[in-house]
């Protein structure tokens, strides 16, 4: 029974593990975006933030990006449902993706998120906007 036990834990920390882990080059750009969004909307700035593009985060620091989540995020409250409605190529390295999103302070919302494929082949959050 207690071995049992152990064996649950153990596997539910596998489990934990996996579903934190950092996105790669294999994961293509609909992961990377949904594997951020998933941060963004938890709160939690400093792993959003190690998941953007190199070239975002020499142009803002991690204070920046809370202070953005704090402005732009937060006062939506709770994410109610996000659907994807559009992909655009702006070029071979870089991509947006349209969502409407639904929040408990916001009915409707369109969200626009652009990644962009890095030097070392990994696609990263370049960009989230909120028109």
């Amino acid at each position: 029974m207690i071995q049992r036990h152990f064996l649950y834990l153990f596997l539910s920390a596998i489990f934990i593990c996996c579903s934190i882990s950092m996105v790669n080059a294999q994961d293509t750009p609909e992961k990377v975006v949904e594997a951020w969004l998933i941060l963004w909307d938890e709160g939690k700035y400093e792993d959003f933030y190690k998941l953007l593009a190199e070239d975002t985060r020499q142009r803002f620091t991690e204070r920046d990006w809370f202070n953005y989540w704090i402005d732009v995020r937060y006062p939506l409250g709770k994410l109610k449902s996000r659907k994807f409605a559009a992909r655009k190529y702006i070029n071979q390295e870089r991509l947006l993706f349209v969502y409407a999103g639904s929040y408990e302070n916001k009915e409707t919302i369109i969200e626009m998120c652009a990644v962009i494929r890095e030097k070392d082949g990994n696609w990263r959050v370049w960009s989230y906007y909120t028109p």
